[in-house]
């Protein structure tokens, strides 16, 4: 939020201040700092651990161009998968982790960093450093891990009105009133924003590339709200893998799908910290996932909407209007479901695509149980006795996607309602100069007619 400085020389005295100003980014889900810090630790441990990672923040502050996290690296549901013992009686955890890191050209990189079963000599860092004890904790002699508080404990109407924008974050409690009970990621929570006669919701998941707003109705029943959601309008966001920062975009080339439409009700809670719970059933494997929801921050609320109101579809946005689309590209799927092709030919050379109707697209192999097939069997057999891995590409639909495995990066395929054409790419050169499977004519591409895995 912007703020207006009357007197100059309070404006002079608040900047010198600022210089060597301590910042607790523990829980400030909104900062753009947090999230790159973030991001780049996750960088630097999926790399060394090859595998997708998430982190568990218990301290994160910043000082000028340096900033200090403690916290653990696990899978992205929390889980912890670094094991280990305290051999040496150090204290802490397996997959705790301590990390000093610096910015420079407004880009965050790790400096320093330990993990596991480690003794934490804060003063050594404030040192060697150069920066204040506070950034560590260091007067209480260790880093001391935070209560979190997800939302702000604060009433509003529980009917809503012209414009109330709502937090939500996942939660282990069924019930959805024990706060100790919030899932602290930085992958389970967003905005639900009541607008007029209509209904948005946004679910944040850091470091993904594309933005997804899901739009519709709903109906206030007094002890519930039962939102039905339409439509959903996603859009690239700017987010870069390498760099882990975000480059400039525009949210106004984003596509809608008409397809992508699910329901949430919204249950009136009766307890002090939260305003309403609801739960989103996954129908695949029917697992549950539990959230609740409380008036965001008047700050970040403000920042939340600023943006969304670039947005130019949905500024005018009614129930009667909510199905025009004139004035917006709407994304059209070849297919929704699953097919199989095979370029290369001959065995085990068959592939699935897989396409939803939210517009999420697949590619990938099937990887055999040996244990459970006969010797004998053909080896392009698609049955229960295989499992699919998305190991080609995974991501929005496009009608031209560049795959990102490490076998076959670069390559660029070409997706129709009845086939999948592959373009010139090093797998297309592999096939050609040494598996001779393809004739010289079609050097430029090669294609496959889908069949049905039914």
């Amino acid at each position: 939020m912007k703020r207006i400085i009357l007197f100059l020389c309070l404006f002079i005295s608040i900047k010198i201040q600022a210089q060597n100003e301590v910042i607790d980014l523990t829980n400030d889900k909104a900062s753009t700092d947090r999230f790159k810090i973030i991001n780049s630790i996750k960088f630097k441990y999926g790399n060394f651990y090859k595998r997708e990672v998430g982190v568990v923040v218990q301290h994160l502050k910043m000082e000028n161009n340096f900033a200090f996290f403690y916290g653990n690296i696990r899978e992205k549901s929390g889980k912890s998968f670094i094991k280990g013992e305290d051999e040496m009686g150090f204290g802490g955890e397996a997959d705790g982790c301590y990390v000093i890191l610096m910015k420079k050209n407004n880009v965050w990189k790790i400096v320093e960093d330990i993990i596991g079963f480690v003794e934490f000599d804060c003063y050594y860092w404030v040192e060697k450093y150069s920066v204040s004890p506070k950034l560590f904790n260091c007067e209480d002699e260790q880093v001391q891990e935070p209560k979190i508080d997800v939302i702000k404990e604060e009433k509003i109407d529980n009917k809503p009105q012209n414009e109330i924008l709502l937090s939500f974050a996942e939660t282990e409690d069924k019930k959805y009133c024990d706060e100790n009970k919030i899932v602290p990621s930085d992958c389970s929570g967003g905005y639900i924003y009541f607008k007029g006669d209509i209904v948005f919701y946004e679910f944040y998941c850091t470091g993904s590339k594309t933005d997804f707003i899901h739009y519709g109705t709903y109906i206030d029943n007094g002890n519930s709200i039962v939102c039905n959601f339409k439509s959903s309008y996603f859009f690239n966001n700017g987010f870069n893998d390498e760099t882990q920062e975000y480059t400039e975009f525009d949210p106004n080339k984003g596509k809608i799908n008409p397809n992508d439409t699910f329901s949430i009700v919204l249950e009136k809670l009766n307890c002090n910290n939260f305003i309403y719970g609801y739960k989103i059933t996954n129908e695949k494997d029917k697992s549950s996932f539990y959230y609740t929801c409380n008036n965001g921050d008047s700050d970040k609320s403000a920042e939340y909407i600023q943006s969304f109101n670039k947005i130019n579809y949905f500024k005018d946005l009614t129930a009667e209007t909510i199905a025009d689309t004139k004035n917006v590209e709407v994304l059209k799927l070849p297919f929704v479901g699953e097919r199989m092709y095979n370029l290369m030919g001959g065995r085990g050379g068959d592939r699935i695509i897989r396409i939803d109707a939210n517009g999420w697209m697949e590619i990938g192999t099937l990887v055999p149980n040996w244990d459970d097939i006969p010797s004998d069997e053909h080896e392009g057999t698609y049955n229960a006795k295989y499992e699919f891995e998305a190991d080609i590409y995974q991501g929005m639909y496009s009608d031209i996607i560049t795959t990102g495995a490490d076998d076959i990066e670069g390559d660029k395929y070409k997706i129709y309602s009845n086939k999948i054409c592959m373009l010139k790419g090093e797998q297309l050169k592999w096939a050609i100069e040494w598996e001779n499977r393809i004739e010289p004519k079609n050097i430029d591409y090669a294609c496959s007619e889908f069949y049905n895995t039914e």
